[in-house]
C-alpha cells in the first residue's frame, strides 16, 4: 500500500491540509499537478497507457485514472448541490486523490475523514463560538482537507 503513488498523496494532503488551515481555501493547480504527476507515474510504471498491469485485473491504466475521478466527481455535486456548503476545494482534492490512489482508495479515505471531521467540527464550533462578536460575524469555513491528512495517516499505521 505504500508506493510511489501513495507517498505523492501523502506529499499532496499534507501541503493541501497546511494551505486549508491556514488560507482557508485550495490551489486548483497544485491539485492538477499532483493528478498530471499521478497519471504520468501510473502510465510509466504500467509501460503504457492501455496496458492491463493495474490494480485492477483487466483494466486499462487510463480506465483506471477515469474511475479514480469519480468520488472527486461525487464530492464535486455535493459541492454544486449544497451551495458551497462543502467546498470546491474539497472537491479538486478528491478528483487529484483519486487518480493517485483510486476510487477505491480515495472513498475509503473520505469515509474515513467524515469519521473524525465529526468531533474536529465540534471542537471548531466551540472554538468559534468564543470569539469576538466582530470575529463571529466573518463566515467561518470548517476545513475539511486536514481530515483527509489525517485518514491517510490513521491508513499508512494500520497493516
Amino acid at each position: 500500500m505504500k508506493d510511489g503513488l501513495w507517498i505523492m498523496a501523502g506529499v499532496f494532503l499534507l501541503h493541501s491540509a497546511y494551505y486549508d488551515l491556514r488560507c482557508g481555501m485550495i490551489s486548483v493547480k497544485s491539485c492538477l499537478l499532483a493528478a498530471g504527476a499521478g497519471a504520468v507515474v501510473r502510465v510509466i510504471r504500467a509501460g503504457g497507457i492501455f496496458v492491463h498491469e493495474t490494480s485492477v485485473p483487466e483494466m486499462a491504466v487510463w480506465m483506471e485514472c477515469v474511475w479514480g475521478l469519480l468520488p472527486g466527481l461525487f464530492v464535486m455535486g455535493l459541492a454544486a448541490g449544497s451551495g458551497e456548503q462543502i467546498g470546491k476545494g474539497d472537491a479538486w482534492v478528491m478528483l487529484a486523490l483519486g487518480v493517485l490512489v483510486g476510487a477505491g482508495r480515495c472513498m475509503s479515505l473520505f469515509m474515513t475523514a467524515l469519521i473524525f471531521s465529526l468531533p474536529f467540527a465540534a471542537i471548531w464550533r466551540f472554538l468559534n463560538g468564543r470569539r469576538s462578536e466582530w470575529e463571529q460575524t466573518r463566515e467561518c469555513s470548517f476545513p475539511f482537507v486536514p481530515n483527509l491528512f489525517f485518514a491517510y495517516v490513521l491508513f499508512c499505521c494500520v497493516p
